[in-house]
């Protein structure tokens, strides 16, 4: 996103986004260990840091045989850049103002960060 909008925006949006899920797992983090005895939550907590380390591994190991698609697709998105550069000034003005940009980025990061390990990760240490 910050490639076809302003910078300052899709970073506000994400950094945004990253605050409220912080707070988020950091409340979860407080709640849990009350609704489920400290035992079990550090139990779980052990296994999901196991299971997504070795997951981090497996996806590195995979990944060595995947320099020619990663080529490919740098490939593509120079393309597809090339071809979006003849954008009127008025689209141009209009987007750096536009709070669409903000919402969306807010919705993608805070989706794409939901559930993850780092939200997983920020509720076990709080």
């Amino acid at each position: 996103m910050a490639m076809r909008h302003p910078k300052s925006i899709v970073l506000s949006g994400a950094l945004t986004a990253l605050i409220v899920m912080t707070v988020l797992s950091t409340g979860l983090g407080r709640i849990v260990p009350n609704l489920i005895s400290r035992k079990h939550t550090n139990s779980a907590a052990t296994v999901l840091y196991a299971f997504f380390g070795l997951r981090l591994l497996y996806i590195a190991w995979r990944s060595k045989d995947s320099k020619a698609s990663q080529k490919k697709e740098m490939e593509e998105v120079e393309e597809k850049l090339e071809t979006q550069q003849g954008k009127t000034a008025y689209r141009r003005f209009f987007s750096r103002f536009c709070t669409p940009i903000f919402l969306e980025a807010f919705i993608l990061t805070f989706l794409a960060e939901w559930g993850d390990r780092s939200q997983i990760a920020t509720i076990a240490v709080s």
